[in-house]
């Protein structure tokens, strides 16, 4: 008879193994958690405390032994949730929708009212998972292209780097961290930037105050000006113990597209990411409805390793 469990700290190096092994596979895998151990069980470490691992993860056993899990990573004061899985011990398809069922019933049943929305992010080949949500009503929201590449010489970035134009980086977590007042330019910044990553990402997984919450030492937030004026800006996140780290959001200014901002934003993060975090390859994900930038990071050397479904879905409680 199967059973399910709440999370607690002491089955964390069981649940990183679990997704370790199933997520390395097509067929299993989650964009939401990578495929190292070590790395997954640090991640939930440092995301949930013993609260939210009652509360939000979710272990589903078989005679004593840990067979499935589901894992929400909520943010409740926006109302939403990234699903972890479900991971499933199994290849029949029948098996893993019963099993799937059972833990989203006892999942959905102890989480916070204010979560609305239950985000996916899932392989294109795992059927499971994606004809399970299809069957639960959630809605595809758009395809992604992952795409790596791997450490080698990044060429320094300077002011002047691209033609006559007069560009600059300000980090801005560390202008928040280090100013006690910020300047009207500053704010405008700030202003700037949350409007041109809601006309950019509409329905994306972090929305720009999250971006602004998340700033530290290794998730950095770097504005390109032009001539004094913001012109885009690239969001990335790292982790320097595990040396690995990713590109999540480049945008430019409409009015300031064509004059290689875009290039100049890339091979800065890319020159923080190899040479601060030490990274031994870079990743991103590209919406696979923008061929322009897809093209811009197979110029730069990336190459596509995986395809993604975004897929969410509307709590009905």
């Amino acid at each position: 008879m199967r059973q399910t469990r709440n999370g607690a700290s002491a089955m964390i190096p069981a649940i990183a193994r679990l997704i370790s092994e199933q997520n390395a596979k097509p067929a299993h895998h989650v964009g939401y958690c990578g495929t190292k151990a070590e790395e997954i069980a640090y991640s939930i470490h440092e995301e949930f405390g013993e609260y939210e691992l009652e509360r939000y993860v979710t272990l589903l056993y078989e005679q004593g032994e840990l067979i499935g899990l589901l894992l929400l990573d909520t943010d409740e004061e926006e109302g939403q949730a990234e699903l972890w899985g479900p991971f499933i011990l199994t290849e029949d398809s029948y098996e893993w929708q019963m099993a799937a069922d059972q833990l989203w019933a006892a999942a959905v049943d102890k989480c916070s009212p204010s979560i609305q929305i239950i985000a996916g992010f899932y392989h294109i080949h795992n059927y499971h998972a994606l004809a399970w949500m299809q069957a639960k009503q959630a809605a595809k929201q758009g395809q992604h292209s992952i795409l790596k590449l791997e450490k080698r010489p990044i060429q320094p970035v300077t002011s002047d780097t691209i033609g006559d134009h007069q560009l600059q980086i300000v980090d801005i977590g560390e202008m928040i961290n280090t100013l006690s007042a910020l300047s009207a330019n500053q704010s405008a910044y700030l202003y700037l930037f949350r409007n041109l990553h809601n006309e950019c990402f509409p329905s994306t997984y972090y929305a720009a105050d999250t971006i602004l919450n998340r700033l530290d030492q290794d998730n950095r937030l770097f504005v390109c000006l032009n001539q004094n004026e913001f012109a885009g800006y690239v969001y990335l996140e790292g982790n320097c113990e595990f040396r690995e780290g990713q590109i999540e959001y480049i945008a430019v200014r409409p009015d300031r597209r064509g004059k290689k901002i875009g290039l100049y934003l890339l091979h800065y993060a890319l020159q923080h990411l190899f040479e601060y975090i030490q990274v031994e390859e870079v990743s991103l994900c590209v919406n696979k409805s923008n061929p322009a930038a897809i093209n811009l990071y197979h110029k730069a050397g990336f190459h596509t390793t995986s395809e993604l479904q975004y897929i969410s879905l509307q709590l009905d409680r």
